[in-house]
């Protein structure tokens, strides 16, 4: 009798776990570092400022330096952690050749990373805008 007992704890558990598995599984929950930041990204003496507004599906990179907007599709966002990669000429301002790749981090309302280049890697710090509306 106590081993038809435990038998079947053991079976509701299990059932119960793998159905708040199979909940969270299917829940759309939305990458923490979705929102609008403000980037500045040191390359040699200069630091490049630019606004990232970051989506599901891409990155939008708007640079007032050189007054226009960047799209970025080739995006991997996951938990805490977002990359990147792009053709380097789709940001001229930052006068890096070939591809460039970012990978980077998110904590709160700030983000920290390194942008790889074939001329170096940059660091790359950001924070969040404070009216940026997750979407």
């Amino acid at each position: 009798m106590k081993t038809s007992r435990n038998i079947l704890s053991i079976s509701l558990k299990t059932f119960a776990t793998a159905l708040l598995g199979l909940t969270l599984f299917s829940c759309d929950i939305e990458p923490i570092s979705v929102g609008d930041w403000e980037v500045s990204i040191q390359i040699e003496e200069k630091t490049h400022t630019s606004t990232w507004r970051i989506t599901r599906e891409s990155i939008n990179i708007y640079a007032p330096i050189a007054n226009k907007d960047i799209f970025i599709e080739e995006v991997d966002l996951s938990g805490s952690r977002i990359s990147w990669s792009t053709k380097a000429e789709n940001i001229p301002m930052l006068n890096i050749r070939n591809r460039i790749n970012f990978n980077g981090t998110v904590d709160g309302n700030q983000l920290a990373g390194t942008l790889f280049s074939q001329q170096g890697n940059y660091s790359v710090n950001g924070k969040r805008l404070t009216d940026s509306i997750r979407q």
